[in-house]
């Protein structure tokens, strides 16, 4: 299906998509990207830190008997 929109709306020289474009890479022997574990505690501590604004922007619109 991907190849035939790419036919028909693709520019001119689009190279056409393979099975392999579409599945899983699980060989482990290739290097991935890394990240350190400081790098990796920012991002987790970010999410968190974003999940607490959520909680508390949503708190307000909550009748005070079930705010925490």
């Amino acid at each position: 299906m991907t190849n035939l929109v790419i036919g028909i709306h693709g520019k001119k020289g689009t190279k056409l998509k393979d099975v392999k474009d579409f599945l899983f890479d699980w060989d482990a022997s290739k290097p991935k990207g890394t990240q350190s574990p400081e790098e990796m505690k920012r991002i987790f501590e970010s999410m968190a830190g974003s999940k607490e604004k959520e909680r508390k922007i949503d708190n307000k619109h909550k009748p005070k008997s079930l705010q925490k």
